[in-house]
C-alpha cells in the first residue's frame, strides 16, 4: 500500500496543474512550452527524491528507530524510490532533447546526459541478476556511478544557472537537495567508522566445515543474545587491495553453539537423507529426558555421522566455547572465497585473522511481537541457523525445523544441537522441539498447519534462510492464517540483500 501511494502520488503530481499561456514570448509553440514545464517539474522531483533514496539505503537510517520497519523493508523501498528517480530523470532528459537541442554543445547539457546515463546504469545494474553473481563488482560500481550521478547533476544545474543568469538573476536553488543527499551519505559513513572504532580490533578463528562451509569465531565480542542481529564484517588482510570490502552476516553468541544443549526438556528428531532411520538412544550417554522430566515424552533419533561425542565433536566447535560471536558462512565468489584456515593450523591456534566489525544492527524491527506469542515456530535453511538459534533460546515454547543439504552435514556438527548438558540456565523450563533434516526439505505448509491444529492462540513464525524458502513460508502462513483459528506473527530474515 505504501509503494502504491508513493507511485500514484508521483504520477499525479507530475501530470496535473500545467497552465499554458499562448502566444508566449519565450516559448514559441504550445508543445515546446508543455515540454519545458514537464521537464522542469520532473527534474525538480528527481532532486527531491535523491536524499530519500540515499537515506533508505543507509545502515544508519534514523527512520529505523522511528518506525517498526526493518532494514530489509527500507532496502525494498530504496529500490522502488530508485526506479521512480530514474523515471523522472529519463522523462526530463527525453523532453530536454526535444526542447533544448540547440544547446547540445553546452557543458550543462553534456553533464545532464552524463547524469542520465549513470542513473540508468545504476538502476538497471542493481538487480539480483547482478548482485548475486558479482556482488563486489556491484557494490564498487554502485558507489562510483552514484558519485558520478551526483557530480554530474551538480555541474548540470550550476552551469545551467550560469547560463540563465544572463537573463534571470535569481536561481532555483535545486542544488540544495544535492547537499542534503551528500550530508546523508557522509553521516552514514561517519557512523560506520565510529561503530568499527567502538568494537575495536579483533582476531578471528576460522574452522573449515567442508563443502565450502566455514565457521568464523570472533572471541571477546560482548553482544547480547537477543534475536535478530547482524553485522558487517571486514577482513582487511584477506584481499589487501580491497581492504574496505565488507559483507553482512547474521551472528550468534558462541556460547549458544558450544555451551548449551537443546535436548534438555526437548523433543529432538534428526533425519538423515529423508530415510527416517535411527536409534532411540541418548547420544551423550546421559540419563534420558523422560527419566529426568517424567511429564515430557522425548523421542530422540540419533544421526551417527553428524552427532558425535568426545574429541571428534570438537572439529565442528571451532576450538571451544567462550565469550564472543560466531558466523557460519557459505563461501561465494568474492571475499568469502578466500577465507580458509592457514595450512596445517590447529583450530584453536588459528587466531590471527584481522577482523573489524560494523555493528550490531537489527535484522528485525522488534522481536517483542514474536516473543509474546504462545508458541514460536523457527524454520531455517542451511547457514540460516545462525540467525535462528537466538530465537530458540529466547522463548520457552519453541519448535525448530532446520534443513540442510547433504553437502552441508558439517554444519550439523558445528551447531552441535545435541551436545552439552543444560539449557535451563538460559531459557528456563519449557518445551523445545528440534527437527533436523539432512538432504531433505521440510513441507513448510505442514509445519504451519501442525501449529494451528495444536490449538495455540498466537503463534510466532520466524524464517531465516534463502529468499525462496522465505517466500514459501510467507505463502504458507498467509494461507493457513486466513482460516482465522490462530493468529500468526511472521518474522522474515531473508538472505537476499
Amino acid at each position: 500500500m505504501y509503494l502504491a501511494v508513493l507511485v500514484v502520488l508521483n504520477v499525479v503530481f507530475t501530470a496535473v496543474d500545467y497552465r499554458i499561456r499562448q502566444p508566449n514570448a519565450v516559448w514559441g509553440t504550445e508543445f515546446r512550452e508543455v515540454c519545458t514545464y514537464i521537464l522542469l517539474r520532473t527534474g525538480a522531483y528527481a532532486f527531491v527524491l535523491l536524499p530519500v533514496l540515499i537515506l533508505f539505503s543507509s545502515r544508519n537510517n534514523i527512520l529505523l528507530y522511528l518506525t517498526d520497519w526493518s532494514h530489509s523493508t527500507y532496502l525494498l523501498l530504496h529500490r522502488w524510490v530508485a526506479r521512480l528517480f530514474m523515471v523522472h530523470v529519463v522523462i526530463h532528459s527525453i523532453l530536454g532533447l526535444q526542447a533544448f537541442k540547440a544547446f547540445e554543445n553546452t557543458s550543462w547539457y553534456i553533464w545532464g546526459i552524463v547524469g542520465t546515463v549513470t542513473t540508468v546504469a545504476l538502476t538497471v545494474g542493481s538487480g539480483l541478476y547482478i548482485r548475486r553473481p558479482v556482488y563486489e563488482f556491484f557494490l564498487a560500481s554502485h558507489v562510483v556511478l552514484a558519485v558520478i550521478t551526483i557530480a554530474g547533476s551538480w555541474y548540470h544545474v550550476i552551469q545551467w544557472y550560469a547560463y540563465l543568469g544572463r537573463f534571470i538573476p535569481d536561481t532555483l536553488s535545486w542544488e540544495i537537495w544535492l547537499y542534503f543527499a551528500c550530508s546523508v551519505w557522509f553521516f552514514d559513513r561517519l557512523v560506520r567508522v565510529l561503530r568499527v572504532l567502538r568494537n575495536g580490533i579483533h582476531r578471528s578463528r576460522i574452522t573449515d566445515l567442508g563443502a565450502g562451509y566455514i565457521r568464523v569465531d570472533i572471541p571477546g565480542v560482548r553482544w547480547g543474545a537477543e534475536p535478530g542481529k547482524h553485522t558487517f564484517v571486514y577482513f582487511p588482510g584477506v584481499i589487501p587491495w580491497r581492504p574496505w570490502e565488507n559483507h553482512p552476516f547474521s551472528v550468534v553468541p558462541t556460547c549458544l553453539l558450544d555451551g548449551v544443549n537443546l535436548l534438555s526438556d526437548t523433543h529432538t528428531t534428526t533425519t538423515a537423507h529423508a530415510n527416517g532411520e535411527g536409534n532411540e538412544v541418548d547420544p551423550n550417554g546421559k540419563i534420558s529426558d523422560e527419566e529426568k522430566f517424567p511429564a515430557t515424552k522425548t523421542a530422540i533419533t540419533a544421526l551417527p555421522t553428524t552427532t558425535q561425542t568426545g574429541s571428534n565433536s570438537e572439529k565442528g566447535r571451532g576450538g571451544g566455547s567462550g565469550i564472543g560471536i560466531t558466523l557460519l558462512i557459505k563461501k561465494s565468489t568474492g571475499m568469502t572465497h578466500h577465507l580458509s584456515p592457514p595450512p596445517g593450523s590447529h583450530p584453536e591456534g588459528n587466531t590471527g585473522l584481522l577482523t573489524l566489525l560494523d555493528g550490531p544492527y537489527a535484522s528485525t524491527a522488534s522481536p517483542s511481537q514474536v516473543l509474546r506469542c504462545d508458541r514460536v515456530l523457527v524454520i531455517s535453511g542451511g547457514i540460516g541457523i545462525t540467525g535462528a538459534l537466538p530465537w530458540v533460546y529466547s522463548h520457552w515454547n519453541v519448535k525448530l525445523a532446520w534443513s540442510v543439504s547433504e553437502a552441508a552435514r558439517g554444519l550439523v556438527e558445528a551447531v552441535n544441537l545435541n551436545q552439552s548438558p543444560d539449557v535451563e540456565r538460559l531459557s528456563g523450563r519449557g518445551s523445545k522441539e528440534v527437527k533436523v533434516k539432512v538432504g531433505e526439505r521440510f513441507n513448510v505448509e505442514e509445519l504451519v498447519k501442525e501449529e494451528e491444529e495444536a490449538g495455540w492462540k498466537r503463534v510466532g513464525v520466524v524464517v531465516c534462510g534463502p529468499g525462496g524458502m522465505c517466500d514459501d513460508v510467507r505463502a504458507a502462513v498467509v494461507k493457513v492464517g486466513r482460516r482465522g483459528r490462530t493468529v500468526f506473527e511472521l518474522e522474515v530474515d531473508a538472505f537476499s540483500w
